[in-house]
């Protein structure tokens, strides 16, 4: 955020693909106005091709005159298809838009047109 790296306390998620379901949770606890953001959806995942689609979404904002809420589907509801390649022992799936999802062995990283976003570390095994 702002050039800096965050970290656990201060924001936490996951991004989950099982089953044919995608869930995100983010919760960023490190601004002025803290906010949480949950989505539910869909996904199809082939040797080309990965797509998902969001059917439930949720963006709460605190602030001190209370908590805004929002429902604005991701991806306006509509389904985002990435490109799959493989590189450097890594899978690169990117959107006509720029999305990227770079999977590079426990680590999952979401971005735009080269620009990080995000970074996921598979969770461990209990």
């Amino acid at each position: 955020m702002k050039g800096e790296v965050v970290r656990p306390p201060e924001v936490d998620g996951r991004f989950i693909v099982h089953d044919n379901t995608c869930v995100t949770i983010l919760l960023n606890r490190a601004v002025e106005e803290p906010w949480s953001y949950y989505t539910y959806g869909n996904y199809t995942w082939d040797a080309s091709t990965f797509a998902m689609q969001f059917i439930e979404t949720s963006f709460f904002k605190e602030s001190a005159s209370g908590i805004t809420v929002s429902h604005k589907l991701t991806f306006d509801g509509k389904r985002k298809s990435f490109a799959i390649s493989t590189k450097n022992n890594k899978v690169e799936m990117r959107a006509d838009d720029g999305t990227e999802l770079i999977v590079d062995g426990d680590t999952l990283i979401y971005g735009s047109k080269g620009k990080i976003t995000r970074i996921w570390r598979r969770a461990a095994a209990e």
